[in-house]
C-alpha cells in the first residue's frame, strides 16, 4: 500500500466515527445544579423567607 491509500482509508475511518456520535439535549434539575455547586466546592443553603412577604424589608447576599 502507498501512502496516498493509508491517509485516505484513515480519513475515511475517521470521518465514520465523527458522524456516529450524536449530542443530545437533556432537561437539567435542581439536584443537577445542586451536584455541580457541591463539586465546585461551594455549599447551597435554602431559606425561608416567607415571613418577609407581607413587609417590605431589604438584604443583602
Amino acid at each position: 500500500m502507498n501512502k496516498k491509500t493509508i491517509v485516505t482509508i484513515l480519513l475515511a475511518l475517521v470521518a465514520m466515527a465523527g458522524q456516529g456520535q450524536e449530542i443530545k439535549k437533556v432537561a437539567a434539575t435542581p439536584e443537577d445544579f445542586m451536584e455541580h455547586m457541591a463539586l465546585c466546592g461551594y455549599e447551597v443553603y435554602t431559606y425561608d423567607i416567607s415571613s418577609l412577604r407581607d413587609s417590605v424589608s431589604g438584604f443583602t447576599i
